[in-house]
């Protein structure tokens, strides 16, 4: 899911395991004000979407998954914002 301004600069919101992967309404209007593009990647096993498989590697495996999201929209750089999920950013972070 993407909010903010579509045309503006990317930034990968990761959700925590609670699911939330919204932002309070006004925050979202904000995002949009400042040029930001929101992109909200709904990690496996939330929103209906298939748990990655049993026995593959968490981190690696949403890591990839997130990567796969940025490089099917064509966003090659962006700002991270993680919420409690350091070591997959930290991973995800040397590809950018």
């Amino acid at each position: 899911m993407e909010f903010g301004d579509p045309f503006g600069a990317p930034v990968l919101f990761t959700h925590l395991d609670y699911g939330l992967i919204r932002w309070p309404a006004t925050a979202e209007r904000v995002a949009e004000r400042r040029g930001l593009r929101v992109i909200v990647p709904v990690r496996a096993g939330y929103g209906g979407t298939d748990l990655l498989p049993r026995g593959a590697d968490h981190l690696q495996g949403v890591t990839d998954d997130y990567l796969a999201v940025l490089d099917h929209i064509s966003v090659a750089r962006c700002v991270i914002v993680a919420q409690g999920f350091r070591e997959g950013m930290e991973r995800a972070a040397r590809y950018f």
